[in-house]
Order: structure tokens, then sequence, then C-alpha cells
């Protein structure tokens, strides 16, 4: 049987919203939205959570998660989140437990319905496999029948950037991506070897891709098996605005009353 383990990082830092991570959402921390899905998806066997916070680590053991914590030199917010990733892969690799594939699960996303990271998987699963060296990997996307993206080149000005009206263009959304492991591993080298150093920074990692991504080893050598989500899926928890509106979205169109109790409901009819 194919092993899959959903990986949650969550660090305590956060500045934007100052303990993000266990805020109030919908009745329980944020993070537990996370813990939750992973748990009731039929296809995940295990589902663990990456920090370097004891409040997070004790509501990721309560509702179930397995903890991994960091070390030290990670607790650094500089560090972006593929860093914690791969100590968190090579953690589980160490306890001589078997893994085929890994679900990366950001918390800030909690917008997932029942079903959604089951769709991701089986994505995943069911497109035919690339041909070396290309890789898979899989995320949701969200369909735009008519995307345009302008450039700012500052002064009030923008150029036209890119412009699709033909439905084939997605927005990345949901906050989670699944991949073969020994495939993350190989990407990550090559990504590193490209960055000049394992321990890469959000910053760094930002002004590489910013200066041009020609040379990005994803964009090369990476294909995305896609599922759809919702318009409303795209939202997720970076700014205090954006608190309420997470909420009454997650309320309208996920729980609608019915609390935690949506995804059990899910996991029995599965």
């Amino acid at each position: 049987m194919r092993i899959t383990d959903a990986i949650i990082t969550a660090r305590g830092g956060s500045k934007r919203i100052p303990r993000k991570n266990v805020l109030d959402i919908c009745g329980i921390p944020l993070i537990a939205w996370s813990i939750i899905q992973a748990k009731t998806a039929k296809q995940i066997t295990r589902v663990w959570v990456s920090t370097d916070d004891d409040e997070i680590a004790d509501v990721s053991e309560h509702f179930g998660a397995r903890v991994i914590r960091r070390p030290e030199w990670m607790w650094d917010d500089k560090y972006g989140a593929s860093v914690p990733l791969l100590h968190a892969l090579r953690h589980i690799r160490d306890m001589g437990l078997a893994m085929d594939l890994f679900v990366h699960m950001f918390p800030t996303n909690p917008l997932r319905r029942p079903g959604d990271l089951n769709a991701l998987l089986g994505a995943y699963q069911n497109v035919p496999k690339p041909e070396a060296p290309i890789m898979l990997t899989s995320n949701h996307g969200i369909p735009m029948h008519h995307l345009a993206v302008w450039w700012d080149r500052g002064n009030g000005i923008a150029e036209m950037g890119f412009m699709d009206k033909t439905g084939t263009a997605l927005l990345y959304a949901g906050g989670c991506a699944a991949w073969q492991v020994d495939d993350f591993f190989h990407m990550e080298r090559l990504v590193s070897d490209w960055y000049g150093g394992e321990r890469r920074t959000d910053k760094g990692t930002d002004e590489r891709m910013n200066a041009g991504m020609e040379g990005y080893p994803p964009k090369k050598l990476t294909v995305i098996a896609w599922t759809p989500m919702q318009w409303w899926q795209i939202h997720k928890l970076d700014l205090p605005s954006e608190i309420e509106i997470v909420q009454k979205l997650m309320e309208q169109y996920i729980l609608k009353g019915k609390g935690v109790d949506v995804y059990g409901s899910y996991q029995e009819r599965t």
C-alpha cells in the first residue's frame, strides 16, 4: 500500500498576525483545521507538524498530529518553508518510517473542503507520469476565464504583462502540494545548487526569482497534476484584515453550522 504523509509547517513567530497559527478560527486554533483535514483524508497515513513553538506543539498533539521540533538555528524567521520541510522529511526517514508520497500543507489556508486532499492525491496518481528527468507534483488551481497581469513600473504606471481568455490560466490555491519523496529531495538539491546554499532565505529566493526564472529548476523540470478549487478558496490568513473574511467564507461554504463534524461525516462516508 502506498504510504502518504501530511507535513504541516508552522512557526510561532508570525509578525503580521501575532500567534497566527493558534488563533481561534471558527471555534478552534487555526492549525487544527489543517490537522483535521489531513486526518480525515482517506489517502493520508500520518500527520506531522514541524514547529519551533511549545503552544503550537501542544495544540498539534491535542488534535492528533505527531510533532517534529526544529533545531535552534531554524527558529530564525528568515528561512523559507522548504528548509523546515527538508528537516522534517529527514527526521521521518531517520526514524526508519517508510513514506512514498507527502503532502506539504500551510496552516494559513484553512479553506479546504472535505475531499480536497483526496482529490489532490487522486490527481497526482491518475495522470500519466512524465519521463525522466521531468518530475510530477500536484497542486490545487482555480481556472481563470479572463486573466490579465500588469507589471507595476512605479509612479502610477503599469505595463501589460500577460492576458488569457481561454480559461487555461490557473491561480494557485489551497496551500498544499503533493510530491514523491525521492523527487522532492532531488529537486531540492537542484534548487540548492541554483540558489547557492541549502539554508536559503525567503528574501534571497525572492531576489533570485525576481531577477529571472529561466534557470529555476522547478520551471524546467516539473509538471503539475492539478485539481480545481472554487474562487473563494484563494483566500488565506496573511493580514489581520483577512481574519473575518476567512471565517465568514469557511462558515458559509464549508461548515454551514456543523463545525468540525463536517470533516468527520465525510470520513465516515468514504
